[in-house]
């Protein structure tokens, strides 16, 4: 099941057909939701039967359609959390990053930091019994008002490891405008980051940067 709507689109999500890219790694495609729904998939290595991910409106008084319910699991295991996006979108995917068989959660939804500006952060959740297990964030796109923004391209890659194959968030920098009001000058840190690699190191189980 794939579709693609606005939410996905703003975001800067690469959502196409299979490709190659540099580097031997070839870009790959998870399912996805960035609207209400839910994704069955079938067992397949320590995925159990009758995995289910889905995202649903909560109806939590005040939160203005900013409130949604994630599910993930089967039975009685499955997980269950209240998310907010600040901005009323989210995208969900489903990727495996350890090859166990058994697919991480991957969210982006946006935050609102403490000086009132919005911030897009992309979430990676393992999927516990019960419960929701954090294992990575990162800012992909930070709004200066209006239109005038950063944002890093989204887009999963899976490559030759020494390991055995991994799979790579890769985010590479975007700009909306070339001119985004003194973005350079106050943001230079961010603006040096061109190009940020990240995959799940098999021995501590953490999400590490890829310097190549």
């Amino acid at each position: 099941m794939k579709h693609t709507t606005t939410a996905a689109l703003l975001l800067g999500l690469t959502l196409g057909g299979d490709v190659l890219a540099d580097g031997g790694a070839q870009i790959i495609h998870p399912l996805f939701l960035d609207q209400p729904g839910t994704l069955a998939l079938p067992k397949w290595g320590a995925r159990p039967a009758d995995f289910v991910a889905s995202v649903q409106e909560s109806g939590t008084e005040g939160c203005n359609g900013q409130c949604f319910l994630l599910n993930a699991g089967a039975g009685p295991a499955e997980a269950r959390e209240e998310f907010r996006s600040a901005t009323g979108r989210f995208v969900m995917f489903l990727t495996d990053f350890d090859g166990d068989h058994m697919e991480e959660i991957v969210m982006v939804l946006g935050q609102q930091q403490e000086s009132g500006a919005l911030q897009d952060k992309l979430v990676v959740l393992a999927v516990r019994p019960g419960k929701f297990e954090p294992l990575f964030e990162t800012p992909v796109v930070e709004y200066y008002g209006g239109e005038a923004r950063w944002r890093y391209a989204v887009t999963f890659q899976t490559e030759p490891a020494g390991q055995g194959p991994r799979t790579v968030i890769d985010l590479a920098l975007a700009n909306d405008r070339a001119n985004a009001g003194g973005m350079a000058a106050k943001h230079d840190v961010v603006m040096r980051k061109q190009h940020l690699r990240y995959a799940l190191d098999p021995g501590t189980k953490q999400f590490v940067e890829i310097r190549d």
